[in-house]
């Protein structure tokens, strides 16, 4: 397994699917150029070896088309789709978290603005002290 980080994240994903270097630097006009497949990638390449090893000697291909080759680069294809899938979930559950966590904070802060507003009527300084406070809830 390999750990991927950025930032405060660390994602663990198998050796084979690591991005190459590039990824996460390629220019706009760059993604742009590479090839789109279609989905079924991985189908396609599955029977694309099964079909090469079927028809034996009949087709010389480079190394680089060989059976093991092709059902690899599928394989990889389809499991970074789920990877995407997996972390588009987890993306969402986070920006749930953060909307519940803010909620959380936003609840108390009122709480304490509400008590620093009654005390702030009999003690000055303790709005002077609370300016930050008092100035968030006047936006």
């Amino acid at each position: 397994m390999a750990e991927i980080k950025h930032g405060v994240v660390t994602l663990s994903v198998d050796d084979h699917l690591v991005p190459p270097p590039e990824a996460g630097n390629l220019t706009v006009e760059e993604v742009r150029r590479l090839p789109k497949a279609r989905p079924g990638i991985g189908l396609a390449c599955q029977a694309s070896a099964q079909a090469i090893e079927q028809v034996g000697a009949a087709l010389t291909l480079p190394p680089e088309l060989s059976p093991e080759a092709l059902r690899s680069a599928g394989e990889r294809a389809e499991e970074v789709d789920q990877v995407i899938r997996d972390l588009e979930l987890l993306l969402q559950r986070f920006r749930q978290a953060n909307l519940i966590f803010d909620a959380d904070a936003l609840a108390r802060l009122s709480q304490l603005n509400e008590l620093v507003k009654l005390k702030a009527r009999q003690t000055p300084e303790v709005e002077t002290a609370f300016s930050v406070l008092r100035s968030f809830f006047k936006r």
